[in-house]
């Protein structure tokens, strides 16, 4: 079930834009074992998990932004990035260099869309719960695999729903560079990598759903 959801997702990326029922998914279950609190513990979790600390060298990197603010995580380190309370993921522009076989990543942020103040949030990794908006990402870099592993903050609002979710296509090429602005009224649900070994590089789209009252 697992294998097949996400063979979907990335066998139509030809498609600009595909309707999805975001209910049919399950999503509350499909990802209750892959939460975390919204706590700097889980984040700690995330990299004992998946970076030993003899094989793994990595950078701190805090980043905090607000509105028309940006923020980047540059080649090879790691990111720890989250929008002000109260706002959401608004731009994501990312950049690959040949040389490290890594991208660089920059956010901007929004206020949530009418009025809503999302504030209850947790980490998940690739899909946010029904009902969230993404506020933050976090990812180690790996020197031994040359990638990523990446985690979401994805916050809600009692009252607040997600609607009319649509995927977008593969927003890079590979080795492209990605330019991404969340539409207006809009937050990300989702954010979905295709990696291939041979190009040392990642295909991205997201999930992108309306945001408003019940």
């Amino acid at each position: 079930m697992c294998v097949g959801f996400f063979v979907y997702l990335w066998t139509n990326s030809d498609k600009a834009l595909e309707e999805v029922d975001v209910g049919q998914l399950d999503i509350k279950s499909f990802w209750h074992s892959l939460t975390k609190p919204h706590s700097y513990s889980a984040k700690q979790a995330m990299s004992r998990r998946f970076f030993a600390p003899e094989v793994v060298l990595v950078v701190g990197l805090a980043l905090a932004i607000s509105l028309n603010a940006a923020s980047a995580a540059q080649w090879s380190e790691s990111l720890d990035f989250n929008c002000p309370k109260g706002e959401v993921i608004a731009t994501v522009h990312s950049v690959y260099d040949q040389a490290k076989q890594d991208r660089s990543w920059t956010f901007t942020c929004k206020a949530a869309p009418h009025g809503s103040n999302p504030r209850d949030c947790r980490w998940n990794q690739n899909l946010c719960l029904t009902n969230s908006a993404m506020t933050g990402v976090y990812s180690f870099y790996s020197y031994v695999i040359r990638d990523r592993t990446v985690m979401y903050e994805c916050c809600t609002e009692t009252g607040y729903k997600t609607d009319s979710c649509s995927f977008t296509p593969d927003l890079n090429d590979w080795h492209g560079e990605l330019n991404f602005e969340v539409p207006t009224g809009h937050v990300i649900l989702g954010w979905f990598k295709t990696t291939l070994e041979s190009q040392k590089d990642t295909l991205n789209k997201f999930l992108v759903c309306s945001y408003g009252p019940e």
